[in-house]
């Protein structure tokens, strides 16, 4: 019988969870630990475009997991680049790595973790191509859109947990102006911060579970809308 490493816990401090030396003494003192939930921060879907680095529209062409440590295993996930939306990315061809997996009968879970799969297409919001993250999609679910075809060839996109997706609200990010409106706005984010739901979705992303996939957006207003949350954060202060 395989090993099964526990249940790993993660609470976002931040936007994304850093893979640090600390963060590894954790998953090290885990393995006999209790099963223990993932808590992550819902983020807006402007907080969502904004903190990606590189947005892409892609196809999974190979999922595979890799040893990378002592007790470290991750899933390395291969795309075919279709188009770039946000960002600078030239290659054909890009792999994100997520934190968890088996390998030789040892497995890894992180709680929450959603891996894209080989064979479906989607847009990814990634945070960071330099930084080794538990999660390399901003927000984790949040960052996640699935592209299925509907009866008449139509592209249409769903959440990552395949619910149509039928509209975003694209709010722009605000800038404080002056010393008290800095401070409403401090006492505006507590307030709006929220643990991520089940249904995995940033604020803003509007979807409907009892709709079939037809009734999502099509994937040219997703990326027209996209394209049009980043003009309106190019004209914040």
């Amino acid at each position: 019988m395989g090993q099964t490493f526990t249940r790993l816990a993660i609470r976002r401090q931040r936007w994304t969870p850093r893979m640090t030396p600390l963060l590894s003494f954790i998953l090290v003192c885990l393995v006999t630990a209790p099963a223990l939930a993932t808590t992550v921060l819902q983020l807006s879907f402007s907080e969502v475009v904004d903190h990606a680095e590189l947005i892409f529209e892609g196809h999974v062409s190979k999922v595979e997991t890799i040893q990378t440590g002592p007790r470290s295993i991750h899933t390395r996930v291969t795309f075919d680049v279709i188009n770039v939306i946000k960002g600078s990315y030239l290659e054909p061809e890009i792999s994100l790595q997520f934190l968890g997996g088996e390998v030789d009968g040892r497995r890894l879970v992180v709680q929450g973790m959603q891996v894209p799969e080989t064979g479906e297409t989607g847009i990814f919001f990634v945070e960071s191509l330099q930084e080794a993250l538990i999660h390399p999609l901003v927000g984790w679910s949040q960052g996640h859109f699935l592209l299925e075809l509907d009866t008449q060839g139509e592209s249409r996109v769903l959440s990552a947990g395949h619910v149509p997706v039928t509209g975003l609200a694209l709010t722009p990010l605000a800038e404080p102006t002056s010393e008290t409106s800095s401070e409403a706005a401090s006492e505006a984010l507590e307030d709006s911060i929220r643990i991520l739901g089940d249904d995995g979705a940033a604020r803003g992303v509007i979807i409907d579970q009892a709709l079939p996939a037809e009734s999502g957006m099509s994937a040219s207003d997703f990326r027209a809308q996209v394209q049009l949350m980043l003009e309106l954060q190019q004209q914040v202060p």
